[in-house]
């Protein structure tokens, strides 16, 4: 007696249906997979647009910060008889970016569902609320912590960028962030050993304790240059060393030595007015390393 065999019992319209509904179900089960992983994907780059667009945003923030950090230093430095005029100007630089900083963050928050992802900025929209006290008390001639208000401030921003770099198994993107931090992180270094002269100048004295610190920025900027040396392109070094050889970075390096000699106030202050733009050269460079 031959075995039970249900397709025997079938039409052959209803054998060949059977036939092509298996292998159909296997392919749409996959096409329905490979078009969440895509879906998936699109999402992770629009995610990685939305970072990079906001990080741009800081990067420029934090760059007006370091500028309005250095003004204050001397105006401070020099009992509110110098750079009045300049930081007053500044202040109005660092508030455009802030609004452009703020309307970012306001798209990124209506694009982003992750609460947890919002929440990363708040440290830095916290510390902004703290500006205007900070710019009374140096309009007031108030010198203490407004140094550090703005270097903290600037290094929260900082992490914050690294933070939301994302983690490609693409070499080439990983490098270019890593990059990007290290350019980041060179440019504050800078900043604050700007910030710091331009208050020795206006003063015309430094202490052993501002020295020391002077000491830290310069090793800190050597730090993040041998980083840089070891994650950037040949090329991106290349036009790195191209910034470094502008005649800016030789008076910064006699500006550090006349710091240190306690050269006369009066020459100080024109020389400081000539490289306030200094980490403008690293700041216009590392955007182009992000971009690249």
């Amino acid at each position: 007696m031959k075995p039970f065999n249900p397709l025997n019992y079938l039409k052959i319209r209803s054998k060949f249906t059977l036939f092509l509904v298996v292998p159909l179900s296997v392919i749409l089960f996959f096409s329905m997979l490979n078009i969440e992983q895509k879906y998936s994907q699109l999402k992770n780059i629009q995610a990685t647009e939305r970072y990079i667009g906001i990080s741009l945003k800081l990067a420029d923030l934090v760059h007006e910060l370091q500028k309005e950090r250095g003004f204050s230093a001397g105006f401070l430095g020099s009992h509110k008889a110098l750079f009045k005029a300049e930081l007053s100007q500044q202040r109005l630089q660092t508030d455009k970016q802030l609004k452009q900083f703020s309307d970012s963050l306001s798209h990124f928050n209506l694009a982003e569902s992750n609460y947890e992802l919002k929440k990363v900025f708040l440290p830095v929209v916290e510390h902004i609320q703290l500006l205007t006290d900070v710019r009374s008390k140096v309009n007031d001639g108030y010198p203490k912590d407004t140094f550090a208000y703005y270097s903290k401030g600037n290094a929260t921003i900082i992490t914050l960028i690294q933070f939301m770099q994302v983690v490609s198994d693409d070499n080439l993107l990983s490098r270019q962030s890593n990059a990007y931090s290290s350019l980041l992180w060179l440019q504050e270094y800078m900043g604050q050993e700007r910030g710091s002269l331009s208050g020795v100048f206006a003063k015309n004295r430094i202490t052993p304790a501002l020295l020391l610190d002077v000491s830290a920025y310069i090793r800190n900027q050597e730090k993040s240059l041998r980083d840089f040396s070891v994650i950037g392109t040949a090329e991106q070094q290349r036009l790195l060393a191209e910034k470094f050889a502008h005649p800016l970075n030789d008076e910064v390096i006699k500006l550090r030595h006349t710091a240190i000699e306690h050269a006369s106030r009066l020459n100080l202050l024109n020389q400081i007015q000539q490289v306030v733009g200094y980490t403008g050269l690293i700041h216009d460079f590392k955007n182009y390393v992000i971009r690249g």
